[in-house]
């Protein structure tokens, strides 16, 4: 779990529970009902004390923010604060997060001036991939293919779109071993070999929501953007997973070897 700091929300881990929380509420789940469904699905992932502090603070913070009481919520807080009960797992970060715990726990006990109201398109605040990643994408049938994160669009909620480099175009093994190692440039002319001579590459959008609950089928190994002088095709948005994974199948790439695995392994 990814921990950048000692704000409320600042880790992978709160990122998720936040997000969980207003995709629900903005469609239309009161807050009491959020508060018993997720502490209920959260609850084999709060093991240690970082992870239930963690839990604790980011579900009251969602909770506060829209007007609902945490008296509860900040007790329990206010018990692990007294007992320094994460103090070995923020190790030389303590001083500086009990500070926060501090703070937030003040601020909690007066009710929200300005509740947050529920919205019908608000964007994730953690973004699952980065424009210019590159990703191993397991296939329903096993299959692992290459995909290359394009870009973001953010009209009407948050929509990724993708591009499928296609393996097939090439018997070049030194041109593939340079694609799939990010830390080196890669020309656009080589980089043309795996899609269009155009520099055309075709997108196929998929929104957050919809991919999210399938993202541990994809594998980050690298990141490296597109230069201005490639343009995407008007993209084709999948309003579900099958389509999406169809939309790669049909970019007609073959599955990584082996050997070409082991290269995305870092």
């Amino acid at each position: 779990m990814a921990i950048d700091g000692v704000k409320i929300v600042d880790s992978d881990f709160a990122w998720d529970i936040f997000d969980d929380f207003f995709e629900r509420f903005d469609a239309g789940a009161s807050p009491a009902a959020l508060r018993e469904e997720l502490t209920e699905e959260y609850e084999g992932e709060i093991l240690s004390a970082l992870d239930r502090e963690l839990f604790l603070t980011t579900l009251a913070e969602c909770l506060w923010s829209v007007g609902e009481p945490v008296v509860e919520l900040a007790d329990q807080i206010q018990d692990m604060l007294d007992r320094d009960a994460t103090a070995a797992e923020w190790d030389d970060l303590y001083p500086e997060r009990k500070k926060v715990l501090k703070r937030f726990l003040t601020r909690l006990n007066k009710p929200k001036t300005k509740p947050v109201s529920r919205k019908k398109n608000r964007a994730p605040k953690k973004l699952l991939f980065e424009v210019g990643d590159y990703l191993v994408f397991t296939k329903q049938n096993g299959k692992q293919v290459p995909v290359i994160m394009w870009g973001l669009e953010r009209r009407g909620g948050l929509t990724y779109l993708f591009v499928c480099p296609n393996l097939s175009k090439t018997d070049d093994a030194a041109l593939i071993r340079k694609l799939l190692d990010t830390s080196q440039p890669l020309s656009d002319l080589e980089l043309t070999t795996f899609f269009h001579r155009d520099k055309h590459a075709k997108n196929t959008g998929i929104e957050h929501k919809t991919l999210k609950p399938y993202a541990e089928r994809f594998r980050k190994f690298g990141n490296r953007k597109f230069s201005d002088d490639w343009y995407g095709s008007p993209s084709l948005t999948a309003f579900d997973f099958d389509t999406f994974e169809k939309c790669i199948n049909e970019c007609g790439s073959r599955a990584f070897t082996p050997e070409e695995l082991k290269l995305t392994d870092g």
